[in-house]
């Protein structure tokens, strides 16, 4: 568990912090997942990415969730998670918003409606589809 002071006093050393950067820049592909507050991500997850170093997702495919209260907030992906992503040097996907009420924290599996299942299954399809291509372009530049 990452200590709130850690992000409270900005600790860059931070062997947490140290380590979740290591497990980043290993990943193949990243899914980031926030509720939506004040149409924009929690500000915990952007205390979190000022600890990041700036290049920590290069080229790596990432999967963008965020979960919403109402369909007001629809274009928070696009307006702010899918920046902030790109700032870190990411490439975002598409991204799903769901609505909270789609989502029973008690319920196995906790996603019931089949148009929500179905859009995430999508969007899941496409981050395996970019890793592979980014696998299958590293493989060749190393070839090369």
């Amino acid at each position: 568990m990452l200590l709130p002071e850690t992000l409270f006093y900005a600790r860059f050393d931070d062997p947490q912090i140290v380590a979740i950067s290591h497990a980043l820049r290993q990943a193949e592909g990243v899914i980031v997942g926030s509720p939506v507050y004040k149409a924009s991500y929690t500000g915990v997850l952007k205390a979190l990415i000022d600890l990041l170093p700036e290049d920590v997702l290069k080229d790596t495919p990432v999967l963008p969730i965020m979960v919403g209260g109402s369909g007001h907030h629809l274009l928070a992906i696009e307006f702010a998670l899918k920046p902030l992503l790109a700032s870190l040097k990411g490439e975002p996907l598409q991204g799903v918003y769901l609505l909270d009420r789609h989502i029973d924290k008690t319920a196995e599996p906790p996603i019931r409606d089949t148009e929500v299942t179905y859009r995430l299954h999508k969007q899941i399809e496409q981050l395996i589809t970019a890793i592979d291509k980014q696998q299958t372009f590293l493989a060749k530049a190393q070839g090369e």
